[in-house]
């Protein structure tokens, strides 16, 4: 089974209609995998005679501020427009809500925001854009004590007619980095690649964890291969299938594993080397 999304205790008391009014929105405690992810919240909403607003600062369980602005003209086909920013201009490193024990956090945060419109009733009406740009982007394992510095993280996200577009997502940093693009059709079908460079000392690290973890299913003498300048190493990762039944390419000839079955295995092992580490004999990569 996947991640469940839960979002308990949804009402609503919206006015539609008649001279300007006032009402409201108001859930529970949202939890994604079992872990709350947003705080209960209730909002006001504001009716002009015309259309209804809502403006409101949502708080996440890992403090994330996102500032979020929605109208909605109603009617027989009832048109959206919302922007939703992200009001913090840095992230103390925390582990994401998601599990795994992965660690996040930025320095700076130069862009974050969302905005979608479309009609509510049809979703292939639907249009949104996700634009992210990051300094001092901080990753790593809770268990591992490890925490990865990226000069700068960006992606874009572009949603259209129902298909899903990432031309550009990167996590860049002198010694290692992470390009990526991907696609998401209506259908659920969805292909990406991810490229990862590093140098010498990255790239044997990460053959150990890919032998060690056994998702190399084999030893080799290299998992990933030179670049153009002998100093550099890459390794491009290709996922595809439809979802929720995703391969990638992980093997040292290229073979295939199911992701929520490599995530599952690569979460072991990290886990079995953070409990063979003590406290105090942790070392970075």
């Amino acid at each position: 089974p996947g991640l469940e999304l839960r979002v308990p205790e949804f009402s609503c008391d919206l006015p539609v209609g008649g001279a300007e009014a006032k009402g409201s929105i108001s859930l529970g405690s949202v939890t994604l995998g079992g872990r709350p992810v947003v705080q209960p919240l209730r909002a006001e909403v504001s009716w002009d005679g015309r259309e209804l607003r809502l403006q409101r600062t949502l708080r996440t369980e890992g403090g994330l501020e996102l500032v979020t602005t929605a109208r909605v003209l109603p009617g027989g086909n009832p048109r959206m427009t919302v922007r939703t920013e992200l009001g913090n201009s840095s992230l103390p490193v925390s582990e994401l809500p998601a599990g795994m024990g992965v660690q996040f956090g930025v320095e700076r945060v130069q862009t974050a925001f969302f905005r979608g419109s479309g009609y509510l009733l049809h979703p292939r009406s639907w249009q949104g854009d996700l634009v992210l740009d990051m300094r001092g982007v901080l990753a790593g394992h809770a268990g591992m004590g490890v925490v990865q510095r990226f000069d700068y993280g960006q992606a874009v996200v572009i949603l259209r007619q129902g298909v899903v577009r990432i031309p550009d997502a990167r996590l860049r940093s002198e010694r290692l980095s992470f390009l990526g693009n991907g696609l998401i059709l209506p259908d659920g079908r969805q292909w990406a690649v991810v490229r990862v460079v590093a140098d010498d000392e990255y790239s044997r690290a990460i053959r150990q964890v890919m032998i060690g973890s056994h998702l190399s299913q084999g030893w080799t003498s290299a998992w990933m291969k030179p670049l153009v300048t002998p100093d550099r190493r890459f390794r491009d990762i290709h996922l595809e299938g439809t979802l929720p039944n995703v391969t990638v390419d992980l093997g040292r000839r290229g073979e295939r594993i199911a992701v929520e079955e490599a995530v599952t295995v690569l979460q072991k092992f990290l886990d079995r080397e953070a409990a063979e580490n003590l406290p105090g004999d942790r070392s970075s990569i």
